[in-house]
């Protein structure tokens, strides 16, 4: 046999046993650590905030503190009005002491209402993103713990279909949505939506029977009657 022939029958040789080791060790691997199977789901979080019971009560109670400050505003506009009235009386003279007095309290009270204006309006916004960031956080706290009991790896935000075609930025939003299909199953937003309102009452009935301290009241025992001596 000539060299060139040998070196080739080693290396089909080699190449042989090399092949056999990958596919075995291929194998091996493939059986202890199978790829996971994804699960996909979808939630319209806006349907959700709509649903939630606590959310609809949050949103009342901005709505209370909005019509408070509207109140003291308007009151506020009135006294302005008022002085401003005042000052174009025709029976006070410009310039005079009492007209001096007039006007400077006109622009203390303009600048006292927009300054209120203002700080209401910092004000309700702030109380309204938290609103909105507490429930958001109680949202996507339900959608991790439902996501890791069902075996969902994939949890993304969509819009439901309206098709108001009275609204076309509506239409707009549902034309040029990213999801074309999927399965009702596939839909989470009324399951979440559920459980956060179940969650909400619990709360709400433990809070109405619980003291703040969460345990029940101490009941007070009477004392026992003493024993009559029998003769």
């Amino acid at each position: 046999m000539t060299k060139s022939k040998l070196f080739y029958t080693i290396a089909l040789a080699l190449l042989g046993v090399g092949l056999v080791y990958s596919e075995a060790f291929t194998q091996g691997r493939g059986a202890a650590a199978p790829a996971p199977a994804h699960k996909v789901g979808l939630i319209d979080i806006e349907e959700v905030f709509t649903n939630y019971e606590k959310f609809k009560i949050l949103q009342e109670d901005l709505k209370v503190e909005a019509e408070q400050s509207s109140q003291t505003v308007q009151r506020m506009v009135k006294q302005l009005k008022q002085t401003e009235q005042k000052l174009k009386s025709p029976t006070l003279k410009k310039g005079s002491a009492e007209y001096i007095d007039l006007e400077a309290t006109f622009v203390k009270q303009k600048a006292a209402l927009d300054a209120d204006v203002k700080n209401k309006e910092r004000d309700f916004m702030r109380s309204r993103a938290k609103v909105f960031k507490t429930v958001h956080e109680e949202v996507q706290e339900m959608v991790q713990a439902f996501a890791q009991k069902k075996g969902y790896t994939l949890i993304i935000r969509f819009r439901r279909p309206k098709f108001d075609v009275d609204d076309p930025r509506a239409v707009a939003m549902d034309l040029n949505s990213l999801v074309i299909y999927h399965r009702d199953a596939d839909d989470i937003t009324d399951v979440i939506a559920k459980a956060l309102n179940r969650v909400y009452a619990d709360s709400k009935r433990d809070s109405n029977v619980r003291p703040a301290g969460g345990r029940a009241p101490a009941r007070t025992r009477q004392p026992a009657a003493p024993r009559r001596r029998q003769n």
